[in-house]
């Protein structure tokens, strides 16, 4: 699947009358959790980081960047629409 914008995953879901879930991972553990069952329900989904992964001080030390690259790597995986950084 390819990449999609926020919008378009909104649009689609709009036209097919379903809502989009939003789930927050809080390891790697989880997050590869979502990914499998949004795959096995054949279902978009927003990924999300939780707190237990990141905190304020490795967030200034340029850890968003480390972020966006394992949210990128996760979504270019995925067999599922999905939006990405």
């Amino acid at each position: 699947m390819t990449i999609v914008s926020l919008n378009q995953l909104f649009a689609h879901a709009a036209r097919g009358g379903y809502a989009l879930g939003y789930f927050e991972a809080w390891d790697s553990y989880s997050l590869e959790a979502v990914l499998e069952a949004a795959e096995a329900e054949r279902s978009p989904v927003i990924l999300g980081f939780g707190c237990m992964m990141v905190d304020d001080a490795w967030l200034e030390g340029g850890g968003i960047e480390v972020l966006g690259r394992i949210g990128r790597v996760v979504a270019e995986r995925a067999r599922v629409p999905r939006p990405c950084c």
